[in-house]
């Protein structure tokens, strides 16, 4: 998941980060400069002292918060935006980016909330009402992201990554069947395209596994890996399609190829410990499941409260 929620962030914020940069001051234009060309480390010490001599530049701070963003310092970049919104009210671009640092903190109400804003003040935009969606949806307020979703739908038909998320929310709610068909609409969609998203691949696979039929999901799940970037969860839904057929071997080539891919997933560690089982591996199984045991204390220890 956290995999999926930096993605989301990520693709939040790149849409508006060209627009956002380009809205600086002129006094700003060579840290505009190296931002644009992603040289933000080279670019820090400089914005930093600007700010610190003009901690009134409304310009400066927005364009500070977008920096730390970029750097992964979602909490400083925050600090930022607040700063600059007491100073002019946030342009579309920047309630983006506002929302994107909440997203990656896991706060996805705080992030639902200045999407709510971008979309009240640009009811046309389609993308914003797409991430309020994945923001209510993460916040397990699946009525919200419903409505979100359709009304980016409703602004951009035949969207492949509404209609998917759309069919998350379906299935949140233990809707299986208009699940099934949201995903095989956005499989529909995008037939012929030669940049396919693998999501809906990979959601009516798992969808597929879940109702007992591997055999289909193999299918979609080898299709799906000739798409975009090798990913952890498709190897996942894999190794339990191979699993539920009995085939262990391959099973297990896939469930080890996850645990190497996100090694702190720990349905990857017990997926992989009950393959292992199945074959009668028995050490290697429990080592499976003490790395899982040992990575949910982890977690829970580091957990916010």
């Amino acid at each position: 998941m956290r995999i999926r929620r930096k993605a989301f962030a990520f693709l939040l914020v790149a849409l508006c980060a060209s627009g956002a940069v380009s809205q600086m001051q002129d006094v700003l234009q060579g840290s505009r400069d190296l931002m644009r060309r992603r040289q933000f480390a080279e670019a820090r010490p400089a914005l930093e002292a600007y700010v610190r001599e003009h901690p009134d530049s409304a310009d400066g701070r927005y364009l500070l918060g977008f920096l730390y963003y970029s750097l992964h310092d979602p909490k400083l970049s925050l600090e930022q935006y607040l700063a600059a919104e007491a100073l002019r009210k946030p342009k579309p671009d920047d309630l983006m980016a506002i929302a994107a640092d909440y997203v990656l903190m896991g706060q996805f109400a705080e992030a639902a909330r200045w999407l709510t804003q971008m979309t009240e003040e640009q009811p046309q935009n389609k993308l914003a009402w797409y991430y309020l969606g994945r923001a209510r949806y993460s916040n397990s307020q699946y009525e919200d992201a419903s409505k979100a979703f359709k009304q980016a739908l409703v602004l951009s038909p035949h969207d492949v990554p509404a209609e998917t998320n759309l069919g998350l929310v379906y299935e949140a709610e233990e809707q299986d069947t208009q699940a099934m068909e949201c995903y095989s609409n956005a499989l529909d969609w995008q037939k012929g395209s030669l940049a396919q998203s693998q999501e809906p691949y990979l959601f009516k696979a798992a969808l597929l596994n879940k109702k007992g039929q591997p055999e289909q999901a193999l299918l979609l799940l080898k299709d799906a890996k000739l798409y975009g970037r090798d990913n952890p969860a498709i190897h996942e839904e894999a190794a339990r399609a191979d699993e539920a057929l009995g085939r262990y071997k391959e099973a297990q080539a896939e469930a080890e190829q996850a645990v190497a891919m996100a090694p702190d997933a720990i349905a990857f560690h017990v997926l992989l410990g009950k393959i292992y089982r199945a074959q009668e591996m028995m050490d290697a199984a429990k080592e499976q499941m003490a790395l899982a045991a040992q990575l949910k204390t982890k977690q829970a220890e580091t957990a916010p409260y």
